[in-house]
């Protein structure tokens, strides 16, 4: 698989950090981002702008708090592959993340685009309140798996992880490309406005979104 990379969790406990998280380098593989990217880019034009859940239970457009963009096409056997080297990886990931193992865990995938401007405010990826009630799963750990052209043309949109205690302190990972990054679903975290000059599309900050599910009954 990948190379698993520690610095990140070593200097955030050095930091009194309480933001456990991994990175994996060359996750998937220098074939598997070519095809993936030439996927994107082939159907860029089929994106939709990001919505998120509103307290009321709706999903709607949200300039102020998420600016991005989704792909709902099927990823045929670009998923098969992801999806089997997520389950490769979950149990050390649990272990390293000090999350008990799960049965059965369903995946939550999409992908998404950040192009010039584009962000994704402070939030966490667990639903609470009236939010969780129709949920048929809950999320336990995020994913993030990073692709893009190289050279990379754009700056910023990395993502910060931020205490779960409320005191400020955060991380910022980079999003190099073929790298993973998984951390537990309650973490606030965001990501950064992303500087993409000219605003191309096939430039621009892709990612798969992966989160590791509990089925509920």
């Amino acid at each position: 698989m990948g190379a698993e990379i520690e610095q990140q969790g070593t200097a955030a406990t050095r930091a009194g950090l309480s933001v456990r998280h991994r990175v994996i380098e060359g996750f998937m593989g220098a074939d598997f981002t070519k095809r993936a990217l030439r996927f994107v880019t082939d159907h860029v034009d089929e994106f939709r702008s990001s919505e998120v859940t509103k307290p009321d239970e709706q999903r709607a457009y949200d300039s102020n708090m998420r600016r991005s963009w989704v792909l709902d096409r099927p990823m045929g056997e670009l998923r098969d592959q992801f999806e089997a080297a997520i389950h490769a990886a979950r149990p050390g990931l649990f272990r390293q993340l000090g999350v008990p193992a799960l049965d059965d865990p369903v995946l939550d995938i999409s992908v998404s685009m950040h192009r010039d401007g584009d962000y994704f405010r402070l939030h966490q990826d667990v639903a609470s309140g009236k939010m969780r009630r129709h949920a048929k799963e809950d999320r336990i750990v995020s994913t993030v798996y990073y692709f893009h052209a190289e050279p990379r043309a754009f700056e910023g949109g990395g993502l910060k992880l931020y205490s779960p205690f409320g005191r400020g302190e955060h991380t910022t990972i980079v999003p190099a490309s073929d790298s993973l990054v998984a951390f537990q679903s309650f973490v606030p975290h965001e990501v950064e406005p992303v500087s993409l000059p000219g605003d191309n599309p096939a430039e621009a900050r892709f990612s798969i979104n992966c989160w590791i599910c509990r089925a509920r009954s």
